[in-house]
């Protein structure tokens, strides 16, 4: 403890740079943009391997080390201090993912978390140092071997071989061969949880949270990990959910995967059938077995990020609009209003009005603009970029624009006791299944209503989710326009001060119901 507290006041009070050496000592600064979630009360270890970010909070030392191993070892399987494939780890840093790890699930604090870094949840207390990788039993599990697979296969491995192990696509004509494979493990094309899984079926996931992307990254830890001898001693445990336990059985039952999996064009060791689940047979887990031969890489991507592609920081960036193999189609016409040819223009269209409502396929989506723009969710394009600029779609018509006020002064109707409408802000939500925070609207919730069962939801759309009788303020921020700038803000910014001036923002009456008194009233939008 007293070594570690020493590296702790080097980094909080910018006194020098952390330098890692795997794999007893991983510790790493964070890029600048999430230094802020460092801090007293905040997380307090960091680690990068490969340039790609773990951060904790209330870890154990030793599980905390063993994390930052694992993921070092899944990406450099070889273990020459280079990753295996550089293109995966540029396709994770590109996507801003990495491990937001807390001490236990209700210690959890997402708010510490920034919007830009898409943190995977992985907590101490199922993390187990002695049963890791294949040293598994039908008592005991390593839950950091999951959480981490996850982030390499859906934000890495996903978006760099799209056609082969992308989980985003939905369509049964464009899905990847992985997801392909899925289906046939489960008995057919389900976009959603089946009441009943055919029966023959040896994928039978039934969290109803679970979207079919969702389903694809878990399909592929339980292929890779059967395949690596990772589930052998958990048959029985695992037959709710997976029947092909060993290497032996994943060929005989899904020969399809079986073969994807062991001829597939990533150079990851990992994804083959020599590759080693990190911490196997090892009583210090990943630490004791992750030992690269050097702490640099003189050509290619290296333990220390160098080499290892940019990294990205965007607010709403998804992993499913970065690929960069996404299939080649013409840009489609980006709609803009008709204009007079005498009539002067300017600018690019924004993110919402370039992406949105304009009923584009998957493939035009990611093609709007400059490719940046936009992103695919439940079978509809979204604005990435929010309101901002989206370079390459051309001129948008000049308007004359009303100088900026910071105290807008809408009409309100007069009330009516006991309506509410919802919200019309965008807000932002935390996935329950991609364990991502996303920025999404009312509408978007309306399309499958158990939507309102996710954290916050049913607060920011009272009307959709039934809620009208709760007046409370809505716990989830949420977007909001102060001086022509797009910010992100919540209820109790709000609260703070100039109350009365923040409730006539656009949108934040009906979010804040409560402190801006509006709960026996119609809701201002």
């Amino acid at each position: 403890m007293k070594v570690f507290a020493s590296i702790s006041l080097i980094f909080f009070n910018g006194r020098g740079a952390l330098s890692a050496t795997y794999p007893n000592d991983p510790d790493s600064n964070p890029p600048t943009q999430w230094a802020s979630m460092m801090g007293s009360n905040k997380f307090d270890q960091h680690c990068s391997p490969f340039g790609v970010s773990i951060f904790a909070k209330g870890w154990p030392r030793n599980k905390f080390v063993h994390a930052c191993n694992v993921l070092a070892q899944m990406l450099d399987n070889n273990q020459n201090g280079c990753a295996d494939d550089a293109n995966v780890v540029k396709m994770i840093r590109m996507t801003q993912s990495g491990m937001a790890m807390f001490a236990t699930e209700n210690s959890a604090s997402w708010n510490q978390v920034a919007d830009t870094f898409h943190g995977q949840s992985l907590y101490a207390d199922e993390t187990e140092l002695g049963c890791s990788g294949s040293s598994e039993s039908g008592n005991c599990r390593d839950a950091a071997i999951e959480e981490i697979l996850h982030v390499v296969t859906a934000k890495g491995v996903g978006p760099a071989y799209p056609s082969k192990f992308s989980d985003c696509y939905t369509n049964i004509n464009s899905i990847s061969e992985m997801q392909a494979q899925m289906d046939i493990a489960r008995g057919g094309h389900f976009t959603s949880v089946p009441n009943n899984y055919p029966a023959g079926s040896i994928f039978h996931y039934d969290d109803t949270t679970c979207d079919y992307s969702c389903m694809g990254t878990e399909f592929i830890y339980w292929a890779l990990t059967s395949l690596l001898n990772g589930q052998d001693a958990r048959a029985n445990n695992n037959a709710v959910e997976w029947e092909a336990n060993t290497p032996a059985q994943l060929q005989s039952k899904l020969p399809g995967m079986y073969n994807l999996l062991v001829n597939n064009p990533t150079s990851m060791q990992l994804m083959s059938s020599s590759g080693v689940l990190p911490g196997s047979n090892s009583a210090s887990g990943a630490t004791g077995t992750y030992r690269p031969s050097s702490q640099t890489c003189q050509s290619g991507c290296g333990l220390d990020g160098s080499g290892c592609g940019a990294q990205g920081n965007s607010e709403d960036v998804d992993h499913c609009q970065s690929s960069p193999t996404a299939p080649t189609v013409p840009t489609p016409p980006v709609p803009t209003t008709p204009t007079a040819p005498s009539t002067p223009t300017t600018g690019t269209l924004n993110g919402e009005e370039a992406c949105e409502n304009h009923g584009y396929t998957q493939a035009e989506c990611f093609q709007v603009g400059d490719g940046s723009c936009c992103q695919w969710d439940d079978g509809e394009c979204w604005s990435q970029i929010a309101q901002n600029s989206c370079p390459g779609t051309g001129t948008a018509p000049t308007t004359p624009t009303a100088p900026t006020t910071p105290v807008p002064t809408p009409t309100h109707p007069t009330p009516t006791n006991n309506s509410c409408s919802d919200s019309s802000v965008r807000f932002k939500v935390w996935h329950p299944s991609r364990n991502v925070f996303i920025t999404r609207d009312c509408t978007w919730v309306q399309n499958k209503p158990f939507r309102c069962g996710w954290d916050g939801v049913s607060l920011m759309c009272p009307s959709t989710c039934s809620e009208c009788a709760n007046c409370q303020d809505g716990g989830l921020r949420f977007k909001v326009r102060i001086q022509g700038v797009l910010r992100t803000r919540d209820c109790t910014w709000v609260r703070n001060r100039s109350t009365n001036i923040r409730c006539r923002f656009d949108g934040v009456s009906s979010v804040c119901q409560d402190t801006c008194g509006t709960c026996t009233a119609s809701i201002f939008v």
